[in-house]
């Protein structure tokens, strides 16, 4: 069976969205240690991004309609079926 990552919104007026990592129009997914652009890393996979994420990197993520993504940190984030 297939993964994917997935986070949901704690707070703000937002709070319970279901978030999934933010596909680029490039067809990369971003991650990244802090928020910075310098620290950033494209992946072209969910399983590279899976990778990624077990190490402790942030995942840049969307509610999957278009929104902007944000940075979510690892322990905020949990391996689901697709």
């Amino acid at each position: 069976m297939a993964q994917t990552l997935a986070a949901q919104v704690k707070h703000g007026s937002a709070a319970g969205t279901r978030m999934v990592p933010h596909r680029y129009a490039d067809g990369t997914y971003v991650a990244s240690r802090t928020r910075f652009k310098v620290d950033q890393v494209h992946v072209g996979s969910i399983e590279a991004l899976i990778d990624c994420w077990q190490q402790g990197y942030g995942i840049r993520m969307s509610n999957g309609l278009g929104g902007a993504p944000s940075l979510f940190a690892a322990r905020s984030i949990a391996l689901v079926s697709a």
